[in-house]
């Protein structure tokens, strides 16, 4: 199942991402958000002393995931433009960064569920990179995680934009252009 009304707003941890799609989503009535699933999923636990948590446990952490953002991505609004905030195949990318075993399911469900073609992936940015309870990864993983997440879309046939590093709002007009002609309503 493909939509092409869905874009994916990836790269590694602490890029902007989700700034960036807030800001979109609140300056453009077309645009809506598909939030960061992982985040949510990893506060949610911490918060009940839960074990699905990446660095607790990987596997029941992206099982758990993966249901959520196919449900997600399937419930998501046809006459919108929906951003979301990383998508389905990035779990080959962690798994990879953590040397585990991807189970063949993630592969099918990257293939399954495709997003447009064009992906928008924001570049390392140590000036911006921070660190969280939420985002434990040091800069140097960011990094790998980074070339990680390349990989894995380019070998399932998605076509990777890189955003350039600039204000919010030159990034948002660039994305902005990127999707075409829409009409923009503020």
């Amino acid at each position: 199942m493909k939509r092409n009304n869905c874009y994916v707003i990836t790269g590694s941890v602490g890029v902007g991402k989700t700034t960036l799609i807030n800001y979109l989503c609140k300056q453009y009535k077309k645009f809506y958000k598909v939030p960061e699933i992982a985040a949510e999923l990893i506060e949610e636990q911490m918060t009940i002393g839960g074990h699905l948590i990446p660095w607790i446990d990987r596997y029941a952490f992206e099982e758990e995931l993966l249901k959520r953002k196919i449900e997600a991505f399937l419930i998501a609004p046809e006459n919108k433009i929906c951003l979301f905030d990383r998508g389905i195949p990035e779990a080959i990318a962690f798994f990879k960064l953590e040397n585990k075993y991807v189970p063949q399911k993630y592969y099918e469900a990257a293939e399954e569920y495709r997003y447009n073609d064009k992906i928008f992936i924001l570049p390392p940015w140590k000036e911006i990179y921070e660190n969280r309870p939420t985002r434990p990864q040091k800069w140097e993983e960011a990094l790998k995680l980074h070339k990680l997440i390349i990989e894995v879309y380019r070998d399932i046939g998605y076509y990777l934009v890189e955003v350039p590093k600039t204000s919010l709002e030159k990034r948002a007009q660039f994305i902005i252009k990127e999707i075409g002609d829409i009409l923009w309503e503020r």
